[in-house]
Formats: C-alpha cells, sequence, structure tokens
C-alpha cells in the first residue's frame, strides 16, 4: 500500500461519531464512497426514500446558497464593493427603478 492510502486509512471517517448509534452498521460505512458507488446506492433506493433524499439535498443546496450569498455580500466579502458602487449610484441618482 503506497504512503498516501495508508495515510487516508488513518484519517478519521466522517461515520467515527455514530459509531453506537442504533441502527448504525459501521462496517457499511467505515470507507469513503465513491461517487459512482453513491449513485449506484441511490438507484438502489426505494422511491420513498429517493423523494426525502432529494428534499434534503434541496434544502442543503438552499442553506449553502444563503450562507454564500450572505458571506459574499457582508462587510469584506466578493460582493460587498458591488453593493458600494450601487449604493453611491443611488446616491447620485444614477440609476432607473425597477417597475
Amino acid at each position: 500500500m503506497r504512503l498516501a492510502q495508508q495515510v487516508r486509512c488513518l484519517q478519521r471517517s466522517p461515520y467515527d461519531n455514530l459509531i453506537g448509534v442504533e441502527g448504525f452498521t459501521a462496517k457499511k460505512y467505515a470507507y469513503r464512497m465513491t461517487l459512482a458507488g453513491i449513485k449506484s446506492a441511490i438507484e438502489g433506493l426505494p422511491e420513498e426514500e429517493k423523494t426525502a433524499l432529494i428534499t434534503w439535498l434541496l434544502s442543503r443546496d438552499r442553506e449553502d446558497w444563503d450562507k454564500q450569498i450572505a458571506e459574499d455580500f457582508s462587510a469584506g466579502g466578493r460582493g460587498a464593493k458591488l453593493l458600494e458602487e450601487v449604493d453611491a449610484a443611488i446616491d447620485r441618482g444614477d440609476f432607473k427603478p425597477l417597475g
């Protein structure tokens, strides 16, 4: 086994904190799944669980988007300068109202 593989094996799994939780099988999740493995696992889910997974993923996506927007447009964020320019244009009266 190459050194990089050995290091990965020694890294903590994101599932380590679930050991001991009822219904959790550490052996099943003790390795990192590939995207192909995840896709295959999803394809094997019953429709009800796929729907729950999609709902959860969409919720996570919305939360991540909201967090990114808040970071980008807060002081020092990537969009802060744009907001300053828009505010300055409004102060100068150099804008067209929407609608």
